[in-house]
């Protein structure tokens, strides 16, 4: 392997410099990858919306929200399961332990937490490309990394609906 350096004279790499080059860079890669996945405060646009707003605000907010999200259809993906009618006076004779109960909301709000760091990881990767102090291919790429994430977090919640309606047919 041959390198130009600023003297215009090529350079010839050893076998074991070439291998200590990878070696960096993989170690860089990785580096950055755990930096990535490492604990770090929420951005102080989602915090600002999570803080001020009384627990009524809330909800107002997220009934206006689910109002406004787009609809979308695909079979039983995108329906979710209600309880008929008819099957409410049997299912009011059994007792349910209220370990199960308080465990299954917990793993739902579990759920709900792992979607809200997806959303607010994407939420960062668009915010760095508004703010336009990346190179355009730098900002190709995140914006690349941000609809790839999208993308597995629609999924994901997708498949995690239709689980909690086969929980609750199992229950």
């Amino acid at each position: 392997m041959t390198d130009t350096i600023i003297n215009n004279e090529p350079r010839t790499y050893t076998e074991e410099e070439v291998i200590e080059l990878l070696r960096r860079i993989k170690t860089a890669e990785q580096a950055e990858t755990q930096k990535a996945r490492e604990e770090r405060e929420l951005p102080l646009g989602i915090t600002s919306s999570l803080d001020k707003p009384t627990r009524q605000q809330h909800q107002d907010n997220f009934k206006r929200y689910k109002r406004e999200v787009t609809k979308y259809h695909h079979d039983e993906w995108t329906v979710a399961e209600e309880i008929n009618k008819s099957f409410i006076p049997k299912l009011k004779q059994y007792t349910v332990d209220t370990t199960q109960v308080v465990n299954a909301h917990y793993k739902g709000a579990e759920i709900s937490r792992l979607h809200g760091r997806a959303a607010t990881e994407i939420y960062e990767q668009l915010s760095i490309i508004q703010a336009g102090e990346i190179s355009t291919e730098e900002a190709h790429q995140l914006l690349a990394e941000a609809i790839e994430s999208a993308k597995r977090l629609a999924v994901h919640a997708w498949i995690q609906g239709r689980q909690h309606d086969e929980d609750a047919k199992d229950a």
